[in-house]
């Protein structure tokens, strides 16, 4: 096929400079051809065979679906370089969101889908996994996005709400009910078209059994956004409205409903119309306690203990920052994570009996890095970098099993971190 080319203009030292590129070559390139080496090496021949005929994608006929790993991988990849520009920015969008849910967070979604979780368990790549359920059932695919979008902000300052709300019960999820609730928020939002998607899942906490939760998401139109695209005379503006996601997980065992999105005056009126709608409730206005920081223990020890059966290698404070209380005056000490010493030590040896961790000043901003034993077949270990800042800053959201295990259970047990699951 021939391959067009795409102009791109940089200013530079006051002169307008016009590059040719070839628009094949560059949209190959880079993140996108690494994307899909690794996908194409993860994921079955014969699913992507079902993957290419869905999606109506007509591939060279010459490609040996039996072949070798790397003989297959390389002429799968010659064959998408030859694809329509439409067809390769589809397959390459496809995998971009199939490659987004093969990551730790991604999986556990994944296996938050009661109906699909037996069939998942049976693929032993993530990769594959993502990719047989997007071929299996792109509505559950999607639900699956949904959850990672609401696990991964809650807690999150900017984007999530908790609220009491009744224990125990009944959604009611029935077609009259639905049309209602979004007859509400079609004048709550303040918008002309509404999409809900209701479905069960569940919720996965450390040492403890899985939690039953009913999630709602809902899909509105968000304010118009304004954007340069390429045009046949150039670029110009085109204005578009894109789509704003709020996801509702309410949790009948607690009765804790929890409204993620990125309007925060939006959520409580979502939550108490959710609670008034679908569970026949009024809410009392009481909110789940947000996590906050309690940096006290830092302040007598930079002793943090840890279970032998964790993997973990080494804890270590490297950073305390302290100030007075009206700001005025702030310090900041660090040690090197591999140095022999101690903050505590360290500042004993520094400042003797002015210590400044007996002082009056107060603690507002630490950090501390784990860093857990290697994994078999490897020489280093992961490690993690916990940020915390007063009142409520923590740099972990528990994405990784091992952020969990920190967030869930050692922040706890060190006491520097309360509220929202205590």
């Amino acid at each position: 096929m021939g391959r067009r080319q795409r102009i791109e203009r940089e200013v530079c030292g006051g002169r307008s400079i016009e590059t040719l590129w070839p628009a094949h070559g560059l949209l190959m390139e880079g993140r996108a051809m690494a994307s899909l080496h690794r996908f194409v090496r993860s994921v079955r021949p014969s699913d992507l065979r079902v993957h290419l005929e869905q999606s109506g994608i007509q591939i060279a006929a010459n490609i040996d679906w039996d072949a070798s790993k790397e003989k297959f991988v390389s002429r799968f990849v010659k064959a998408v370089e030859d694809l329509t520009e439409k067809e390769r920015d589809q397959l390459i969008a496809d995998i971009d969101r199939i490659s987004d849910m093969a990551d730790e967070v991604g999986q556990a979604a994944l296996m938050s889908l009661v109906e699909w979780r037996e069939r998942l368990i049976a693929f032993e790549g993530a990769h594959a996994r993502a990719h047989w359920l997007y071929l299996q059932s792109k509505d559950a695919f999607r639900q699956a996005e949904e959850i990672r979008y609401a696990d991964e902000n809650q807690n999150a300052q900017k984007m999530w709400d908790g609220f009491v709300g009744p224990r125990l019960a009944d959604v009611k999820a029935d077609e009259i009910t639905m049309d209602g609730f979004r007859s509400k928020l079609l004048g709550v939002l303040d918008v002309e078209r509404v999409h809900i998607e209701y479905f069960g899942r569940i919720r996965s906490r450390d040492g403890e059994p899985d939690h039953e939760i009913k999630q709602v998401t809902i899909y509105s139109e968000d304010v118009p956004a304004d954007e340069l695209v390429f045009a046949a005379t150039g670029i110009e503006n085109q204005a578009r409205k894109p789509v704003r996601e709020t996801a509702i997980i309410y949790e009948p065992s607690s009765g804790t409903i929890e409204v993620v999105g990125r309007v925060k005056t939006l959520r409580e009126m979502v939550a108490k119309l959710f609670a008034e709608m679908l569970l026949g409730a009024e809410l009392t206005g009481e909110r789940l306690p947000r996590r906050r920081v309690d940096f006290t223990p830092l302040l007598y020890s930079d002793n943090l203990p840890v279970e032998q059966q964790d993997g973990i290698a080494l804890v270590k404070l490297t950073m305390l920052a302290l100030s007075t209380l009206d700001g005025k005056l702030n310090q900041r000490f660090e040690v090197p994570f591999k140095d022999a010493h101690t903050l505590h030590h360290a500042l004993a040896n520094q400042y003797g009996p002015r210590n400044p961790l007996k002082s009056n000043l107060r603690a507002w901003m630490a950090k501390i890095e784990i860093e857990f034993e290697p994994q078999a077949g490897r020489k280093r270990g992961k490690k993690i970098n916990v940020n915390l800042g007063a009142p409520n800053k923590c740099s972990l959201r528990g994405k990784t099993a091992k952020e969990r295990l920190v967030l869930n259970r050692y922040l706890r047990a060190w006491g520097l971190l309360r509220g929202a699951d205590e």
